[in-house]
């Protein structure tokens, strides 16, 4: 049974609204100037899962995503996503003026937040691509 356009009509715009939000991110990693290790990480993370993104939004415009409700859920892999960028987001954002000049060379993550962003942005690229290749 075909899923209602509605559905995907969500999905496309789910997806449009995190790969913006990931492209804001980016922008505040890729500013920074320390942990150069970690902010690559970070970077090739975020521009690995935008790709994937941008994918299955091609595919839910064309309407041939399957599983489409299991991203929509609550504990899935959109939410999953967002919520890591949501915390990046966070440690990254430019407050105030002062801020922006300071924040650009320091990296605000302590060792165990960082893996546990990291390992759920690995833990949604690895359910985006289980999708994209059923």
């Amino acid at each position: 049974m075909a899923e209602p356009l509605s559905l995907y009509t969500g999905i496309v715009a789910s997806l449009g609204s995190i790969i913006a939000f990931s492209e804001t991110v980016f922008e505040y990693a890729r500013k920074l100037a320390g942990a150069k290790e970690d902010k690559r990480k970070l970077l090739l993370e975020i521009t690995a899962m935008t790709t994937v993104l941008k994918d299955l939004e091609e595919i839910a415009k064309a309407r041939k995503l399957k599983n489409t409700q299991d991203l929509m859920r609550s504990d899935g892999p959109l939410q999953l996503y967002k919520s890591a960028l949501e915390d990046a987001e966070k440690k990254l954002r430019p407050d105030n003026r002062f801020i922006k000049v300071t924040e650009r060379f320091v990296w605000y993550f302590q060792r165990g937040e960082f893996d546990d962003i990291i390992g759920r942005i690995d833990r949604s690229h690895a359910i985006f691509n289980t999708l994209l290749n059923v």
